[in-house]
């Protein structure tokens, strides 16, 4: 029999809109292409030289005849490698340039990279249309120098229209079908010098997993008739990309009410767990652990019964704010119980005073026996647990900064006047005063110009200090960790800020004499963009958890934040590129605390979109109730992943501008979208009640302050002028 007739060419199509740069559209590859067949080279017969090819046929992306369904082809990527590029084709940049104006149909299959996966990206500029993966699911979002604004949520296996206008003043109007939001970057996207589709600049595993069906890039700003007609075209091609899509922030009115309903629901939770009681709330099932062990046991949870600080502490991060004074107080209740233990075992261990601790402990504060060891090697010297992760933490996980720094919070946030201190504040001050002791007596070994060295030191538990009992002595450690440093740092510049009668002259005068002649400085390290916080100034080899040590300085240490700016004026550049630059602060689930960092130096867009990652977190498998997170890292129902929630929704809505204990500064809206309604209630430091009803860009009603006179210390770092 005769061959079977070649599929009819495909019709020759034309723009609306005539000047696009580059045009794809997988339709016009039915014609040359059968399933599975690699692509290497794709574009539109009318705009000459805006192919986009690969030469590594393995590294090509294929096609699929159907990928959009019947009849609709789409250009599969497979998100671990393959891509398309053109490095000639250009966008022209700058303040004044035309702008350009971006347009993608795609449907993502499962991508994985957290920001962002390249679903178009133009080199240079860094600007473009790519999807992020959240955490609990694949938003949309538009690309941009340093920065991308989110907008449709929950995008994974849908055909959605995404288009993006750049404008020569440095705002993004970004659309995904009834979602729109505005983004502002610090300039104008720079002049484009190539074009990739399916990865973000082949870097860090940025790869797009998923279907693109058609991309039409024009370069300049197209008039809103323009657009219209463009958009028009694209809805006659994808019926599908007209229907309703779950928006990101104020575009959404379900967020917003999803956001309040999941704070209030996480709220209640915790305070079932901390009314009448004297324990904080378990991490790892908190009170309402529902596993059954293999052996038929109940209850029985993974990380079993001890504490972990870095997990305990989540919880109570956001309840000064919140006005849960209360509750709050269970967790300095649970150290100050703690503290006689912590204390007294500290000169039998090191031969001087100060409270100490690791960060896992049995309810009294002891070691917890699964990390102490119970078959533990005898030559280990008695105060080290055997546990490599825990050996000489001396300031981060463990939280002897950390939960210093809660304690003269809560004296900050608990009276109108700190100097006139609850008994339970000043009770709790001495938790403070101990840890100060354990830092400025513990550290012996002296750098060339005097200052304390941080040594033997570990950074959390990620890189080690091996104990080697053979040598009898401690051998491939750290030095001078960032966590530990920053700690010392924010807790003896707070105690010496204190108000006179809550400190003796001899113990000012010490930690003024270690903060001017032996504090260590913070340990800093210069990246491709400029310096940024290390880790620590000497780091051991081996790497043993993937944690983010370069951000206990901004959180939870807080000496780097939005409030702090606009309270002192101080430079906190240092603290936003490291942020920036972490690829931790990218995790966006359980105890991860990148949500939280980005929230305190004031970056909304990159809290907003991990804040509605968590929002929209479904239950935990075989739960119900909206409170009950997954897994995550811990076991279910987590506390760790809503709690971190509920801290960073209020750290973006207010902020202590940590500038002493005489009328602290609260600074609102450090990292709030302005294009965000909230109506809201909150306390900041000196029992400071503030009302904000915001709504269109402006207040609603007047701000209301309580006590009255303490008006002059409310500023708003955004949105109000």
């Amino acid at each position: 029999p005769p061959p079977p007739p070649p599929p009819p060419m495909p019709p020759v199509m034309t723009l609306p809109v005539p000047g696009a740069v580059l045009w794809l559209r997988a339709g016009s590859l039915a014609h040359t292409h059968t399933n599975g067949d690699p692509v290497v080279s794709w574009g539109e017969p009318s705009i000459p030289n805006a192919s986009v090819s690969q030469t590594t046929p393995t590294l090509a992306p294929v096609f699929v005849p159907d990928g959009f369904g019947v009849g609709a082809p789409a250009v599969r990527f497979d998100g671990t490698g393959a891509f398309l590029a053109n490095s000639r084709v250009s966008l022209p940049g700058g303040a004044s340039g035309p702008g350009s104006t971006h347009f993608a149909v795609f449907r993502d299959r499962g991508t994985k990279t957290s920001c962002c996966s390249g679903v178009l990206f133009w080199e240079r500029a860094d600007i473009g249309i790519s999807t992020d993966s959240t955490g609990n699911g694949v938003i949309a979002l538009a690309d941009g120098p340093g920065l991308a604004v989110p907008n449709a949520l929950g995008v994974a296996n849908r055909t959605v229209l995404a288009d993006a206008t750049y404008t020569t003043t440095g705002a993004v109007n970004f659309s995904v079908a009834t979602c729109a939001s505005i983004g502002t970057y610090p300039a104008p996207p720079a002049t484009a010098t190539g074009v990739m589709i399916g990865t973000r600049n082949n870097e860090l595993g940025r790869y797009f997993k998923g279907d693109v069906g058609e991309i039409i890039v024009y370069p300049r700003t197209l008039t809103a008739i323009e657009h219209a007609s463009v958009r028009a075209y694209i809805a006659g091609q994808w019926p599908e990309t007209t229907a309703v899509a779950q928006c990101a922030g104020g575009g959404n009115p379900d967020a917003g009410f999803k956001t309040s309903q999941m704070y209030a629901i996480t709220r209640y939770t915790q305070a079932v767990q901390s009314r009448n009681t004297m324990w904080p709330i378990k991490f790892n099932g908190m009170a309402f652990i529902a596993a059954m062990g293999s052996d038929g046991e109940a209850d029985t949870r993974g990380w079993g019964g001890c504490n972990w600080w870095q997990n305990t502490r989540l919880p109570y991060g956001a309840m000064l704010p919140a006005g849960d004074f209360d509750e709050f107080q269970v967790l300095m209740k649970y150290k100050s119980n703690q503290q006689k233990l912590l204390s007294q075992r500290t000169p039998f261990y090191w031969n001087h005073t100060g409270m100490w601790t690791t960060e896992t402990s049995h309810l009294s504060g002891a070691y917890c026996p699964e990390d102490y060891g119970c078959n533990r090697d005898p030559k280990l010297p008695i105060y080290l647990e055997a546990s490599g992760y825990l050996h000489v933490d001396q300031g981060g996980d463990s939280g002897t900064g950390e939960y210093s720094l809660m304690a003269l919070d809560y004296l900050l946030w608990s009276s109108t006047d700190p100097s006139l201190p609850t008994p339970e504040a000043k009770e709790y001050l001495s938790i403070a005063t101990e840890a100060a002791e354990y830092f400025m007596n513990h550290f012996n070994n002296r750098s060339q110009d005097g200052r304390v060295i941080v040594w033997p030191a570990q950074v959390l538990e990620t890189y080690w200090c091996t104990y080697n009992t053979t040598l009898n002595m401690f051998t491939n450690c750290c030095e001078n960790d960032s966590p530990t440093i920053s700690g010392m740092i924010g807790l003896i510049a707070k105690l010496i800020a204190l108000p006179a009668g809550l400190a003796t002259s001899t113990q000012r005068a010490a930690w003024q004499h270690f903060r001017d002649n032996l504090m260590p400085l913070l340990p800093i390290i210069t990246s491709p963009d400029g310096n940024v916080i290390a880790p620590a100034e000497v780091v051991s080899t081996g790497k043993h958890n993937g944690e983010g040590p370069e951000l206990y300085a901004i959180h939870p240490h807080r000496l780097f934040t939005k409030g702090v700016a606009v309270a002192t004026g101080l430079n906190i550049s240092l603290g936003e590129l490291t942020v920036n630059t972490s690829l931790f602060a990218h995790g966006t689930s359980g105890w991860n605390y990148g949500i939280n960092a980005y929230a305190l130096i004031g970056d909304a867009l990159h809290a907003s979109t991990q804040l509605l990652g968590r929002v929209f977190t479904p239950p935990a498998s075989g739960y119900r109730f909206d409170g009950f997170a997954p897994h995550e890292q811990d076991f279910d129902p987590s506390s760790d992943h809503f709690a971190n929630m509920n801290r960073a929704l209020l750290e973006m809505l207010i902020q202590s501008g940590d500038d002493g204990f005489t009328n602290t500064t609260i600074v609102l809206f450090p990292a709030w979208p302005c294009t965000w309604d909230v109506t809201l209630k909150l306390w900041g430091p000196m029992n400071t009640s503030v009302e904000v009803d915001y709504a269109g860009g402006k207040l609603v009603s007047p701000l209301i302050v309580e006590p009255l006179e303490r008006s002059t210390a409310v500023k708003f770092a955004n949105c109000i002028v």
